[in-house]
């Protein structure tokens, strides 16, 4: 039974979903954390915005902060989840695909179709990789499939 790459074709699709994810936290932590500090500042401390997010359900029984201030923290402390974890996956994607990996080889430290970071970008990404981070639907044929061709000569090993 051949291995299978179920994600070649999609990956360009994945990577600018991610890039997008990534770009939208970026920017709703920036407009987001403004509209927070003077939420939480008009009802408490100058140090307490910054205190208010370690826990907000503390404050709120406390009499700190009221409901408002509360959702608000609590949406504050999803965004900057949001954020940090879209950036590990982003971090986690392109850095396989610039050495040429999958996620496996990447762990095990396998890199033996590394063929630089740019022939590794159009070969996963297609020749015009460079549009595929804002316009993933943007036609862009792939050099080559090097996931493919294991796959056929897995085929013909099975075969004889």
């Amino acid at each position: 039974m051949p291995i299978l790459c179920i994600s070649f074709f999609n990956q360009r699709y994945f990577i600018g979903f991610l890039f997008h994810i990534w770009i939208g936290a970026t920017y709703g932590n920036l407009y987001h954390f403004a509209y927070y500090l003077r939420t939480i500042e008009s009802s408490c401390l100058s140090v307490f915005p910054y205190v208010n997010l370690a826990f907000p359900p503390l404050w709120l029984v406390l009499g700190y902060i009221g409901p408002y201030a509360f959702l608000i923290s609590v949406f504050q402390i999803a965004a900057v989840l949001i954020l940090i974890c879209s950036s590990n996956v982003l971090y986690t994607q392109v850095s396989a695909i610039a050495k040429g990996q999958t996620q496996y080889e990447r762990k095990h430290n396998i890199d033996v179709n590394d063929s630089g970071v740019l022939c590794n970008l159009r070969e996963t990404l297609g020749q015009r990789w460079y549009l595929i981070w804002l316009f993933p639907t943007v036609e862009s044929a792939i050099v080559s499939n090097k996931c493919f061709e294991q796959i056929q000569k897995q085929e013909v090993k099975h075969a004889l």
